[in-house]
């Protein structure tokens, strides 16, 4: 039976397949508190010994919705000049 024969056969019988590759690294305590709490991702990666990559990657698995990128433009009123 080839792989595609097998693959059809499994998902027309009800078969959930595993996701292909190997399943990331489980983000280590408090990195996702951390993002949440307000630190960036480079924050995070440095103070944890991460890749930037590496640490959105477990941020994303953690179910983690990210903020935009850049924050708070300069001169929007955060330093009060108009």
């Amino acid at each position: 039976m080839t792989y595609y024969r097998t693959r059809t056969t499994l998902l027309a019988a009800g078969v959930v397949l595993r996701q292909a590759g190997p399943a990331g690294a489980p983000a280590p305590p408090g990195l996702i508190e951390g993002y949440r709490a307000g630190a960036s991702i480079q924050e995070l990666a440095t103070k944890f010994g991460l890749s930037f990559g590496a640490t959105r990657r477990m941020l994303l698995q953690g179910g983690v919705q990210l903020r935009p990128q850049g924050g708070v433009p300069r001169g929007d009123g955060a330093s009060g000049s108009t």
